[in-house]
C-alpha cells in the first residue's frame, strides 16, 4: 500500500507499507526477496516504508543493507528481533518531538532497538 500525505508544512510525504515474507513462509529464498524489496524502494519515491513480518535481527540487517536511501531506521527491540516483527524506514531526518528515528546503527541491536544504514557496512 502506498499513501501520500500532506504534512502541517504543506510538503507532501509518500508512505508504504508492505509485508515483507509474502507465501510461502518456507523456502521463500527471504535474502533475494530483501533484495528485491530494498531495490524497489531504494529506487522508488517513498520518504517512509513500513515492513511488517520482520521477525529476526537477521532479517533486520538484510532489509538494512538493501534500503541505504533510508538512513532512519527505527524499531522496538524483541528477544529475538524487532518486537511485533514492525520496522518503520525514513530518508527524512528525525524532527523536533518524541519520534524515535535517528539513532544511528551499528551491527547487531543498536540503543534503544534502533539501527542505522547510514556509515557503509552492517554486518
Amino acid at each position: 500500500m502506498v499513501a501520500r500525505v500532506r504534512r502541517v508544512s504543506g510538503e507532501l510525504l509518500t508512505i508504504a507499507s508492505l509485508n515483507t515474507r509474502g507465501i510461502p513462509l518456507t523456502g521463500s529464498q527471504l535474502a533475494e526477496r530483501y533484495a528485491v524489496i530494498g531495490a524497489g524502494f531504494d529506487a522508488g519515491d517513498a520518504d517512509v516504508v513500513c515492513c511488517q513480518e520482520v521477525f529476526t535481527y537477521w532479517q533486520l540487517r538484510l532489509l538494512v543493507r538493501r534500503m541505504r536511501s533510508f538512513r532512519q531506521v527505527s524499531w522496538g527491540p524483541g528477544p529475538f528481533g524487532p518486537y511485533g516483527g514492525l520496522v518503520t524506514f525514513s530518508r527524512r531526518p528525525r524532527g523536533r518531538g518524541r519520534s524515535s528515528f535517528g539513532t544511528r546503527i551499528t551491527a547487531g541491536r543498536g540503543a534503544g532497538g534502533q539501527i542505522s544504514a547510514e556509515a557503509g557496512p552492517t554486518g
